[in-house]
Formats: C-alpha cells, structure tokens, sequence
C-alpha cells in the first residue's frame, strides 16, 4: 500500500528550502491603525490549519519611514512582538518568526498619490521605495539567503477565509515547478471593460503587487534589477514597480525586443513565467463590492471601506422615462437579470395603464407602464410623486439594466458618485459645467461636485419637496428658450439641500478613485438636442464621444451564449453571473527601459537540466535517509536518460502541500535531479532526447537499479517533465529596450491609479451619460 508521496523535481538547490516572508507595509496613520486592528481581526480568520506544525513562514512588519523615530508605529510593532513572544494571539502560531524593517525613507521619497501623474509627478515614489528596500534585504541585504518566496501584503489585502496561509504555502511550493517567478491577480472589476481596448496593454494585463514573488527564479531577479537600475530612476519616479514588471514581461513575451526576448529565453521564460493562475488572491483595488459578494478566493486586495450593504429591492423603484415606445424592448429584455430592483415604473406616451409580474433572480420585479402626465423634463418629479417606495432611481429607455449591479450603501446612505467640479472630467463636459451653473442659479449654492442624474438615489419624500422649491424657483424660465439648461438635476437637488441646511445623507465617492458600477448604462446615445441655445451643451461631439464608449458586447447582458457567438467579444464571470465584454489585448505601449550590465542574461549558459519525476513510495525515510538508494536512483536516472551518472545530482527535500480533494497539508518530498552539460547546444539536444524517453522506461529502470541496492519498498513514477536552467559566466551587455507607441500616463499600482488618469479619464466619458430628462 502506498502510504506517502515523494516529488523528484527539477529545480534550483535552495538553502532554506520552502521559507516564505509575508511582508506586510505600513506608511500612513490609518495603516498603522489597519495593522492594529488586524491583531484580533485574525483570530477570527486563522491563517493556517494547524498550529502545531513548524511553520514555513515569518511576518516581516515594513514601515517606509523608521520605527524608531514614529512612536505610534514603533507601539504597533512592539505589540505584534509581544503577542507573538506570549502566542497570545493564537494566529500567531502560524508563522515562525516576526521581524521589523524600516525602509527609512526620506520625506521626498515616501510620497503616494493614487490621483496619478497629473498631479504630482513624484506620485508612486514612495511604494516603489519601500519594495526596492526589501527586495535588496531579500536578495543581498538583511534577509539574504532565508528566504525562497516573497508575499508581498499591503494594507488593503484583507483576508477573508481561513486557512489562507495554507494556500499560500500550496502556490508558492508549486511556483518552482511551474516555472513561476510572479503568481498573483490581475484586476478582476468591471470598471475597465467599456474602455479596456484604449488602456495600455501592460495595465490591461499587469499583476498587482500584492503577489508572490518566487526569488530563486532569474526572470524575478532580472525585473528588479533592471527597475531598481540608477538608467531607470526617472521612468520609475513615474511608474508602479508592479505595472513596469509587467510592461517588461511582455514585451519579452512578445518578442518585440531582441534583448529582453534574448533575455527571456535565457531565463527558460514561458507562458507559466508571469502567472495569474491563483485562487489565493482577487484584485479588486478600489472596486466599490456588495458585502456578500463571494470572490472565491483567500484574500481580497481592495479596502474595507469599499465593502458596503445593497439595498433591498422593496426600498427601491426605478423609474424610466419612455423616449421612444420602439425602443423599449431592450430595456424590457433586460429586467428579468440580476439587480435589487423590485419596482419598475415606466412613464411615456401610453393610452392606458397596465401592469405585470416578471421573474428575475433576486424575486420577482412588479412593472407598471403609465402614461406620462408632465413634460419630460419634469420626470425626476412625475416620478417622485408617484412611487410608494422610501428611494427612487431614474433612466431612460436609452438605457439598459447593466447587470449584474447592486445599489450600494451603508447604514441607509446610499453611495453618491461624483466628480470634481474643478476637474477636467467636468471642465471639459458642456454638460456638466451648465447642470453645476443651473444648480447655482437656482438655489444660490456653488457646487464642488458634479452628479449624474442617472447614478443618483433620490429619496422619494425629500425628492417632493424639493420638486416644490424647483418649480418656484425656475419661475417663467423656458426649457424651450435655453433659459434653463434641464429640468430638475441631481445636482440641482443637492444645492437644494444644502440652501436649506439640510445633510445630504449619502456616502460621497470620486468616481476617479472609486470604482462604481452603475445600475444602468446606455445602449445608444441621447439624440442631440433640437434647441438652438447660444452655448452648446450636447453636440455632435458629445454624441460621437458617447457612441465611442458604448460597447456592442456589453448589450449581452447576462447572456453568456449570445456573448461568445460574438467573435468580438468574451464572457468574463463575475458578480452573480458574468458580463459580456470586448476581446480585447489593449493598446501597444512605449517604454524605454535601459537593461543595466548587472541584471543582463547575455552571459548565462543554459546548459543544465532538470527532470521533474513524481515518485509515490510506501517508506518515504527509506528514500530520505539511504544514501545507498539515492545512488541507485541516480544510476537508474542516468541508465535511462543514457548520461554518465558523474553529471547527475540528486537533492530530495521535504515539503508541504494543500490537498485539491480534502484541502488538508499532506507531507511530501521534492527532490532535485540535475544534468550538467558541457554546452548549451549540448543540453538542448540532450533535453530533447530526454523528453522522448517514455515513462514507463524512466520507471522500469531506476525502479529496478534501486532495487539492486536492496530496496524492497514499493516505487513508482507518476510523470515527468523537463527544463534547463542556467549556468552563469560573467559576460555583460548593455541595451536599451521599448515596445511600440502609445500617448496614455504612465498609471500605477492601484488600479484607481487607473482611475488616477491614465484610466479615469476613460471612465469619466463613459459613465457620464448626458442628462436625459430634458
């Protein structure tokens, strides 16, 4: 009977075999707080599944500024060592040690401002800083030589199930194997979809920071290098480690570039190399999420703040304005979808009233189609008095349902989008500069934000009144005469509140730092207005501009079959379905790196191989523990790949891995088995014979040399798989590289950085939709 289950792996000889760093970085007050909190918060979320095993792991707490000069941070650090001096803290068990570092960053570098270039050109100095600090520890500094895998875990990757530490245990122990120098997410919102085909590929494409960096593999060593280079510091004042990593991987993927694809080749780069393969981590940055969204995964990189309540569906109506009776079908065919809206009110040009039942997901949506009584500039209004639900919402029939959506909140406030007044994605909007104006000249308040009406959740009772203070304001003021720019606005009800002294009960977001996904979306654009105003304020160019960033894909909505008949589009699961998006690689990008002479791979010779054999054994310490056996298994190994066994070595080693089936650690062993060669044209021919060799001939001859040694254990190889790894010399190149051309800032490592320019001007256009009613 098999009892156990023995790895023999092609893989670089490790002095600490398996020790993992998870580096947690604090900068600000509020982190120093977040690390506080997350003392106890873990208890509840206990990392591991066994205390009682040695741990493959420290905690490495990183301040970017010193902790011997901040006495709150030095207070938060002292209080994770005596917690895990006392175990105080169960979770705490869990890791090894705990060590401090203090990046002792200068006020100049310790900058981060997620609002992006444009407002500080210094923006990502301070992030780049402090993973430059550590990675030097980790490579040649302070924690040389103990540690194989990095986890980098900043403030807002938050754990989220149990048992975490043991997946990450499980991903980077496969990392060696798989060929992985990088494992980790890429952006799994929905913010980027309309527009992700005008974002630069390396954005698209890039895995966030917060990920495992496996240090043993060159490819990993050759990214740090070549960012961290003095030739590089001005692009790297500019640009997030974790977006420049990926710029640099796939150009060398591509092979635009012969350097870095010479250097790519030479470090056995594959399609494994820079991984978002994991069920470790999700990358929502800045996302606003439903708090009972299940990702599916361990740990959720995106701020807590950003988890809120949905509202339920029998506190919210939505009201729709029917612009044209032949156009109402796609509405229609989007109610019975994922939304909390269990009342729909649809007012137009109907001769009757008439309502219906229909089922959708969430319970079923009552519908009622009522003749229009008021001007269509009025809606806001005609709809206020007519719902019986505490909060209403408005669109059009331009408009689709943009499920899966939830209308988030918390503690009965709902979210309230915006954008800054002074900002360019107002400034530069006709629209938006006149709906702030009108708002002033009604109610005498000057607005620093801009609402859209369609995002806005108006309260039905408030939302009343208001419509009585609207009408006696504007007076004799015409919709027709440009003497008023629309009828009642969000904005116009906010300046309203605010002239009455009143809260605004809402939780106000930056749509250019939050990610906000709106619960409807236009199918096609409002038609450009007949009124002949002095001041355009919806134009050809507007029209145009909103047609550019309507998405043919996105009308699929929640319909995955209709989507990947599409050839133009894909289906990406997410929420409680999934959305239909353009197929997209984004845009090609330019970045001029220099490749420094310490981090070229022009002088490292290929010319070692590794076999990956798995071998399940009944007597595990017979393997472990016979030097005799081990020579055999080399003879064997030698016999059968036809190398003299002078130029085999074997390193066994024990490891750790979660179970698929059961999700338990089971105890297992990685081997080595190398093959040196005396030339790189040597080793690629003899890798290719290698890879011809069946593996029943691979297990019938060590199995039968191991059992010449006397070995009467049963053995067995269940698979085999090979690569080369390098043998370096000391020859050196210097090259510049860059890829092909694009005008987008360079963006960061949170993906609201996205939002900070590069991406946020995108999203601006595409989430203002012009006012519609009127």
């Amino acid at each position: 009977m098999l009892l156990s289950v023995i790895y023999v792996v092609a893989t670089a000889v490790l002095a600490h075999a398996g020790k993992i760093a998870v580096v947690r970085v604090i900068s600000t007050s509020e982190e120093i707080d977040l690390l506080s909190a997350a003392l106890t918060e873990w208890e509840s979320l206990m990392p591991c599944s066994d205390t009682n095993k040695t741990s493959s792991f420290d905690m490495v707490l990183v301040y970017s500024k010193d902790f011997a000069m901040d006495s709150k941070a030095m207070a938060a650090a002292e209080e994770y060592q005596g917690s895990f001096a006392s175990r105080s803290q169960q979770w705490t068990a869990c890791f090894a040690e705990l060590k401090n570092f203090s990046a002792k960053l200068s006020p100049e570098e310790d900058q981060y401002d997620d609002q992006g270039y444009a407002l500080n050109k210094h923006w990502v100095s301070g992030p780049n800083m402090v993973f430059k600090s550590v990675m030097e520890a980790m490579y040649t500094g302070t924690f040389a030589d103990q540690y194989d895998s990095v986890f980098w875990m900043e403030m807002d990757a938050v754990p989220i199930r149990p048992g975490w530490l043991d997946v990450l245990e499980t991903e980077a122990m496969e990392m060696p194997a798989m060929n992985m120098a990088i494992r980790g997410s890429m952006y799994r919102g929905s913010n980027w979809d309309t527009f992700a085909h005008m974002m630069p590929s390396y954005l698209l494409k890039h895995i966030n920071g917060n990920a495992i960096y496996n240090l043993q593999h060159p490819w990993t060593k050759f990214l740090f290098d070549t960012t961290v280079a003095t030739v590089n510091a001005d692009l790297m004042d500019e640009m997030a480690f974790d977006t420049a990593y990926a710029a640099i991987t796939m150009a060398a993927m591509a092979g635009t570039d012969d350097v870095l694809a010479d250097a790519w080749a030479k470090t056995n780069g594959t399609s494994t190399t820079y991984s978002s393969d994991t069920q470790l981590i999700a990358n929502y940055a800045n996302t606003l999420l439903n708090m009972s969204y299940d990702s599916g995964v361990y740990i959720r990189h995106g701020s807590k703040k950003n988890l809120l309540d949905n509202f339920e569906g029998d506190m919210l109506t939505l009201g729709v304005q029917v612009l044209d009776e032949e156009d109402t079908d796609r509405f229609l065919r989007t109610i019975p979808t994922n939304h909390p809206f269990k009342t729909i009110l649809m007012l137009g040009d109907y001769q009757s009233s008439s309502t219906q039942t229909i089922q959708a997901p969430q319970g079923n949506v009552t519908l009622s189609m009522e003749p229009a009584d008021s001007p269509s500039f009025m809606h806001i209004c005609e709809v206020a008095g007519k719902v019986t639900t505490p909060w209403f919402a408005v669109t059009s029939t331009n408009h689709i349902i943009n499920a899966p959506v939830s209308v988030l909140g918390s503690a009965g406030m709902p979210v309230m989008p915006y954008v800054l007044s002074s900002s360019t994605y107002c400034s530069d909007r006709p629209d938006c500069l006149a709906s702030l104006s009108q708002a002033e000249e009604l109610f005498g308040t000057t607005l620093r934000y801009h609402h859209d009406t369609t995002e806005f959740l108006f309260n039905t009772s408030e939302t009343q009144s208001f419509c009585d203070a609207w009408t006696l304001a504007a007076g004799d003021r015409s919709i027709e005469n440009c003497q008023l720019a629309f009828g009642p606005t969000a904005d116009d009800f906010v300046a309203w509140k605010i002239s009455m002294g009143m809260n605004i009960n809402g939780l106000p977001r930056d749509k250019s730092r939050s990610g906000f996904r709106s619960w409807t979306s236009l199918w096609q654009p409002t038609p450009v207005s007949d009124r002949n105003c002095s001041q355009v304020i919806y134009g050809e160019k507007e029209f145009n501009a909103s047609a550019a960033h309507i998405s043919q894909c996105a009308l699929n909505v929640e319909n995955s079959s209709a989507c990947l008949e599409d050839v133009f589009c894909m289906w990406k699961p997410m929420f409680e379905s999934g959305i239909c998006v353009k197929e997209t690689d984004g845009l090609a990008t330019v970045l001029s790196f220099k490749v420094p002479t310490t981090t070229t791979t022009a002088g490292l010779v290929y010319s070692t191989i590794e076999v990956t054999l798995p071998l399940a054994v009944d007597d595990a310490a017979a393997i472990l523990s016979n030097a005799t056996v081990q020579d055999a298994m080399k003879q064997g190994f030698a016999t059968a790949m036809q190398v003299p066994v002078e130029d085999v070595m074997l390193e066994i080693r024990e490891v750790r891995r979660l179970n698929a089936h059961t999700r338990q650690l089971q105890t297992e062993l990685l081997a080595v088995f190398t093959v040196l060669m005396p030339s790189l044209e040597d080793a690629i021919a003899k890798e290719a014979e290698i890879e011809t060799v069946s593996l029943d001939a691979t297990n019938q001859a060590i199995a039968s040399a191991v059992a010449s040694s006397g070995f009467s254990g049963a053995l067995e190889i269940t698979g085999k798989t090979t690569t080369r790894i390098p043998t370096p010399t000391t020859t050196v190149t210097t090259t510049t590289v860059s890829t092909t051309e694009t005008s987008v800032i360079p963006p960061g490592p949170d993906e609201t950085s996205a939002s900070g320019l590069a991406v946020a001007s995108l999203m601006m256009v595409t989430a203002s939709a012009v006012q519609v009613f009127g």
